[in-house]
């Protein structure tokens, strides 16, 4: 298979650029934004958790190096109970809440408690809101997980990223792969079901052998489902200094890259996964991972927290990641202002997003750029990225290994 049809180099994170901020129509206060009501229902918030008792040798998430300061948690819940009182807030409901980091599970049982009944106590949350965390195995004990449950978290995304030894003391992973699936079975064995983990393949002194073992250890375990990552080689990294030229030159040659990616679909099909999205396998009905689904459904997502992005209708937020400017960030919430994008590029993102699932849906787009789109596909089918099926272009297992490109391609198509 040529894989190289179109695309030389894979991007391997999903992030958008073209002429986006064309789109921009101005600024707009915060408390104005918030007065308005939302226009739909079932939206999420996103809560960051910005700190790391370790750092893990291939990160480059916004993060520090830090136990968690002890006013953070009164910080957040100053935030949420602002937020809650809005008008936005009052008139819609909330499906998903997640917690990314940094590792959120660094704070403490009584931490995370306060915040979850924070979040509970002023927010709209539907009967079965997802409530997800991000964790490292380590800063999650079972008795931890259990409480933790109790206050409402239904779902755990786990940093495992390899069960191999070596490979975890690569990546700086504490504990070794017996540690790791007897933690998880931990977990499992609670009666607690959103169980899911991260996958790290292709990584350095990675051999086909190993990456069969961890594969069938997610199968045994029976997990919920699994997020697969290419390991991104970021140069000058503490990981990057610990491996040859040569392994490197391994590691980034993208056929090497898409043997790779082909055994592990093609082991998680066999176990009875799926493509939920672009890097995300799950067994039907045991994960629906809420919060990236309403995300790139159009749904408003709340930023709560340092560091935290998000978006309220066409406005975009990014609070500060310093914790001194968070803080006065939250005190003068009713005078920040915020870009606000047009209707026109709210569509065309939607219609983008689409690429994460799987799929091109050109009746999503507005009129005038049905054709160019259309003229897109017809290059994607001929270049095996994608089939036409009834009125949707779906992406092929080609086309997912790619799907980063072709979302970027297409975003700058839209938007140029």
């Amino acid at each position: 298979m040529d894989i190289f049809k179109r695309y030389k180099n894979r991007d391997k994170s999903h992030h958008m650029g073209g002429n986006m901020m064309r789109f921009i129509s101005g600024k707009d206060k915060l408390s104005n934004i918030l007065n308005e009501k939302a226009d739909r229902e079932n939206n999420v918030i996103y809560l960051h958790i910005p700190f790391c008792t370790k750092i893990c040798s291939f990160c480059n998430m916004r993060r520090q190096l830090s136990d968690v300061n002890p006013e953070y948690v009164n910080i957040l819940v100053k935030h949420i109970e602002k937020l809650g009182k809005t008008p936005f807030a009052k008139s819609t409901t909330f499906d998903s809440i997640y917690f990314g980091g940094g590792t959120p599970t660094t704070m403490t049982t009584e931490e995370l408690t306060t915040v979850l009944r924070a979040l509970r106590s002023n927010f709209n949350l539907t009967p079965s809101c997802e409530i997800s965390s991000e964790t490292t195995l380590t800063e999650l004990p079972a008795e931890k997980l259990v409480t933790l449950s109790n206050e409402g978290l239904n779902r755990i995304s786990v940093g495992v990223q390899t069960f191999n030894d070596n490979g975890r003391k690569l990546m700086g992973r504490i504990g070794n792969g017996a540690f790791a699936k007897e933690r998880l079975q931990e977990y499992l064995d609670t009666g607690f079901k959103g169980v899911n983990i991260d996958l790290i393949y292709n990584y350095p002194y990675q051999t086909e052998d190993d990456l069969d073992r961890d594969l069938e250890l997610i199968s045994n375990l029976d997990i919920a489902g699994f997020s697969l990552y290419s390991l991104i080689l970021v140069k000058d990294s503490m990981l990057t200094k610990k491996i040859s030229k040569k392994e490197i030159e391994i590691k980034t040659d993208l056929v090497h890259d898409y043997i790779y990616y082909h055994k592990v679909v093609e082991a998680a099909k066999k176990s009875g996964y799926e493509f939920l999205e672009l890097t995300k396998m799950v067994r039907p009905g045991r994960d629906e991972y809420k919060y990236i689904v309403h995300r790139n459904t159009g749904a408003h997502t709340l930023p709560i927290g340092a560091g935290a992005g998000g978006n309220i209708g066409g406005a975009k937020i990014m609070n500060p990641i310093k914790l001194d400017e968070y803080a006065v960030f939250v005190d003068n919430l009713e005078i920040i202002e915020a870009p606000i994008f047009s209707d026109r590029y709210e569509t065309i993102q939607e219609a983008v997003d689409q690429v994460q699932f799987g799929r091109i849906d050109l009746k999503m787009l507005p009129e005038d750029l049905v054709d160019k789109a259309k003229n897109l596909c017809e290059e994607l089918v001929e270049a095996d990225l994608v089939e036409k099926v009834g009125d949707i272009y779906e992406l092929t297992e080609l086309g997912k290994f790619w799907g980063n490109n072709v979302s970027q391609e297409y975003f700058d198509l839209m938007t140029e």
